[in-house]
């Protein structure tokens, strides 16, 4: 796992990529103390590949918030985020996460989002920040993602999922050495609580066409 910064010191990286964002050049929004704006350090984005993942899945088994994900709209998050007073968000990754039990699956789809969320900051510019994501449970594709996420798309940290498939994001099979990059962890059940809750959502809907929750 990933060595876990303070609070404080990821507060205070934020705060500083925050303010990168504000003061650069065309496309930036310079502040004043009477137009202060918000900072969001909490905000998901889903990719069309994401998307698709989770559609996908939702047919075998019903996902949490899948209905909020496929609504995801990068000119309608602009538009929420002009309506709330947010100058600033960081883009993450936000539950189930990208990990159904195929590695090459989750590897493609980590990269499109990755690839995803660095488009709309290039797109946006001074609007958003980005927390790129990795394809855990696999550590070895995790650290290139990391590296590539770093050198290609110049991401402001990493964020997780809580758990991967059966075990939590603090188990040793995770350990991948000290880094010193910011980490944002989003909470997410493990794969087997994951189906219970999948179960208990299927009785309260009617079963679909061609669907199973079992």
């Amino acid at each position: 796992m990933l060595a876990r910064p303070t609070r404080r010191n990821f507060l205070a990286t934020a705060a500083a990529s925050a303010a990168g964002l504000l003061l650069r050049g065309p496309g930036g929004f310079a502040q004043t103390e009477s137009n202060t704006r918000r900072i969001d350090i909490h905000h998901h984005v889903i990719s069309p590949a994401w998307k698709k993942q989770l559609a996908k899945w939702n047919a075998v088994r019903p996902i949490q918030g899948h209905e909020t994900h496929q609504s995801y709209d990068s000119v309608k998050d602009i538009a929420a985020m002009d309506r709330d007073g947010t100058e600033i968000s960081f883009l993450s990754v936000t539950t189930p996460g990208m990990w159904f039990g195929d590695i090459d699956e989750t590897r493609r789809v980590v990269r499109e989002q990755n690839d995803y969320g660095a488009q709309l900051v290039r797109d946006y510019k001074g609007r958003f920040g980005h927390f790129a994501t990795v394809p855990l449970p696999d550590v070895d594709a995790a650290l290139r993602e990391i590296a590539y996420a770093y050198d290609n798309l110049k991401v402001d940290g990493i964020s997780f999922i809580s758990s991967y498939s059966d075990r939590w994001l603090g188990d040793t099979t995770f350990e991948i050495g000290d880094t010193d990059v910011p980490d944002f962890v989003w909470h997410g059940l493990p794969m087997g609580q994951r189906r219970s809750y999948g179960r208990r959502l299927a009785k309260k809907r009617p079963e679909r066409d061609g669907a199973t929750c079992d």
